[in-house]
């Protein structure tokens, strides 16, 4: 399978999720940080997998702050990304986010969660446990798959819905936030 990837924020996410395939395909990183960036925007979103790895940070009353997601999926939908691409959401989002930028925006949304240590995140990435998926179409959810693949052959992948994707990285963040508490204590 040879694909390319583009990848949407340079950050810890992005700069792993990038070191991670790029032993098996061609990589191509844009972020709003000059030093970040490998491609330009334009080449970025011209890959066939594109990976949405920015902020989502806590607004003051602590909901989760969307407005860096929509204005990706605002500018993609104006750019009309390649037919087959797949658009997959790395970053911790609210659940029922891909299913109303898939929606809103009438491009083919899935979500793939990192579960990543800001410290370890390159390793997090190729040692991961497991890998999640969430998808509402079979077709994207295997080829997102089949990418997967292509680095980590003995892994084992869960298939889910992109509602349930969104809700295990919440559930699974909440547990974690709670054992580092219990933990302090």
């Amino acid at each position: 399978m040879k694909s390319s990837i583009g990848i949407l924020g340079g950050g810890f996410v992005g700069s792993a999720t990038a070191w991670g395939f790029r032993p098996v395909v061609e990589v191509k990183v844009y972020d709003k940080d000059p030093k970040a960036c490998t491609h330009s925007f334009e080449e970025t979103v011209n890959s066939d997998f594109l990976f949405v790895c920015v902020p989502t940070p806590p607004k003051e009353d602590w909901t989760s702050d969307l407005s860096i997601v929509e204005g990706i999926f605002e500018t993609l939908s104006n750019q009309r990304p390649k037919e087959d691409q797949e658009i997959i959401i790395k970053s911790t989002v609210l659940p029922g986010t891909c299913r109303k930028m898939s929606e809103k925006y009438d491009l083919k949304v899935s979500s793939n969660p990192e579960f990543l240590t800001e410290r370890r995140a390159k390793w997090d990435f190729v040692n991961a446990a497991q890998i999640l998926i969430g998808s509402d179409s079979t077709e994207s959810a295997n080829k997102i798959k089949t990418l997967y693949e292509t680095r980590f052959n003995s892994m084992k992948y869960t298939l889910t819905d992109t509602v349930t994707s969104e809700l295990i990285k919440y559930t699974l963040n909440s547990f974690f936030a709670t054992k580092v508490s219990f933990m302090n204590e």
